[in-house]
């Protein structure tokens, strides 16, 4: 064992700082802003979603609530299935830290950032 992980918890069991979390808290819904840049923002007619996600949301719960919020997205950024993104997006926490397939632990006032991870010159 590294000393990441406590002994029993999957990296989704446990929180921001490494802790083991109650399981209670990892169906806790917090609301949290979705800022949509470039194709995503001018194709969906969207610039700013707000959405109840799990404070451990999983990428594939995200993205399929980003779906149910602004179909628009689906094959644009969005896998035509609902379970992730496509290769050439990307999500990104706060302007911090950018999403893993694993998922992200989201807190109150969150923003996670939609875009292209390609950049044109």
């Amino acid at each position: 064992m590294d000393g990441h992980t406590p002994e029993g918890a999957t990296a989704r069991e446990q929180g921001s700082q490494g802790r083991a979390l109650s399981p209670d808290s990892m169906y806790q819904m917090v609301l949290v802003r979705v800022e949509l840049f470039g194709m995503a923002r001018l194709a969906s007619g969207c610039a700013l979603l707000e959405l109840d996600l799990p404070c451990d949301a999983a990428l594939t719960e995200v993205t399929q609530a980003l779906v149910g919020a602004c179909p628009a997205l689906r094959g644009l950024a969005i896998r035509t299935d609902g379970t992730g993104l496509l290769e050439s997006y990307t999500l990104n926490l706060n302007g911090r830290v950018f999403v893993s397939e694993a998922g992200v632990h989201l807190q109150p006032g969150d923003t996670l950032l939609l875009f292209s991870s390609q950049a044109g010159g």
